[in-house]
């Protein structure tokens, strides 16, 4: 008799053994699904490598050109939707806080497709013209669009967003605490 509440308990053991491994297991697999995705944008405090590209009027742009002061950063393409509409939005930006050496704007595509984004941006910003790999779009590890990036002085990432008017509100945010 003694032997059969021994196997009994035994196999209650083992049972609630493997039901407190199935349930870790499940909480494992919430706990991964419950992690937010990672943005498509530079965390913020990421130093931006150095590049070294030309303007579409044959210029040389580098980040070395951008470090000592404030700058923006805007990334395009023509066949992206939110870009129709944040090209104007980051020409205002670049014009009411930075001026056209502060600011640099890249369109991603062929020159038929980006011209006239390049005719938007044109006198707001520095423009460059280049293909999906390009020397910018590679230093920002650019993988959505817009890609809109407030810079500090020493080239670090402040804000990366996809929106310029929630970049010009980071600005205000920074400037009022530096006053």
């Amino acid at each position: 008799m003694m032997s059969a509440g021994l196997l009994f308990v035994a196999v209650l053991g083992l049972v609630d053994l493997l039901l407190t491994l199935l349930v870790a297991r499940r909480l494992r697999q919430v706990a991964e699904a419950s992690r937010p995705a990672s943005l498509p944008w530079l965390a913020p405090g990421t130093r931006i490598p150095d590049f070294e590209t030309s303007t579409v009027d044959g210029d040389l742009v580098s980040m070395d050109m951008l470090r000592g002061r404030r700058s923006l950063v805007g990334i395009f393409t023509p066949s992206c939707e939110p870009c129709k509409v944040q090209v104007p939005a980051f020409a205002r930006l670049a014009d009411d806080a930075f001026g056209p050496d502060q600011a640099l704007a890249v369109v991603i595509g062929a020159a038929e497709e980006a011209d006239g984004f390049l005719a938007m941006l044109a006198g707001h910003a520095l423009l460059v013209r280049e293909p999906s790999h390009g020397p910018v779009a590679h230093a920002f590890s650019a993988r959505a669009y817009p890609a809109i990036y407030l810079l500090d002085p020493d080239g670090k990432v402040i804000l990366g967003s996809s929106s310029a008017e929630a970049t010009a509100d980071r600005l205000l945010d920074v400037s009022v605490a530096r006053s």
